[in-house]
């Protein structure tokens, strides 16, 4: 006897939007990925997995910049040149994070406004932008939440079940400045596990 296995369309386009999100993230965050195969130190607990590092150097040259990137807050004082260039280092980086989520978005569109597109796809397509412009605007509120606690510079990298938290303290801070407080700030405001919070120290 022969079944007849019905494929839901539906799922099928969300899984397609996602890979094509994941491609994209890998592709904008490489210089993150960079960084973290770089670390020195690395420290695990039941709350967060905090990483030093050292290394000054930016997360690579970036073609386009986004516009909000303009209205990042600039440092007081450049004392030094590690300061100087971690400060190019944040801004790089979530540049790269901007455009692979730009690109991601541009897909999504194009799907949207395909004429072969029925409206069961155009619908899973608009779910998927609804759920990346959130995804957007709580990394920007997280970045400001964690400068209002001292720390000099951030860059978030929010995902389903991680969020990447790349930080640089503030001048009153000491180098080991306890991660514990940013682990429990990221999980209330997004509900993924502490333990799915991983925090990276650059000084």
């Amino acid at each position: 006897m022969i079944k007849v296995i019905k494929i839901n369309r539906k799922k099928i386009v969300l899984v397609i939007l996602v890979l094509a999100g994941i491609v994209f993230c890998a592709v904008g965050f490489s210089g993150v990925t960079e960084k973290i195969i770089g670390l020195q130190e690395k420290k695990t607990t039941a709350a967060s997995v905090t990483v030093t590092e050292t290394d000054g150097e930016g997360a690579g040259p970036v073609a386009d910049a986004e516009k909000h990137e303009a209205d990042a807050p600039e440092p007081a004082a450049v004392q030094e040149g590690g300061y100087r260039d971690n400060t190019a280092y944040f801004v790089e980086t979530r540049m790269n994070r901007e455009r692979a989520r730009g690109m991601e978005m541009e897909t999504i569109r194009e799907v949207m406004a395909s004429d072969t597109a029925d409206e069961e796809v155009r619908k899973a397509a608009q779910e998927r932008l609804l759920e990346l412009s959130s995804i957007i605007s709580q990394e920007m509120e997280l970045e400001n939440l964690i400068r209002a606690r001292g720390y000099q510079d951030v860059a978030v990298f929010l995902d389903n079940e991680t969020v990447t938290v790349i930080v640089q303290p503030g001048k009153e801070m000491t180098a080991g400045a306890d991660s514990t407080s940013i682990t429990e700030l990221v999980a209330r405001a997004t509900g993924v596990p502490e333990e799915g919070v991983i925090v990276i120290t650059k000084e």
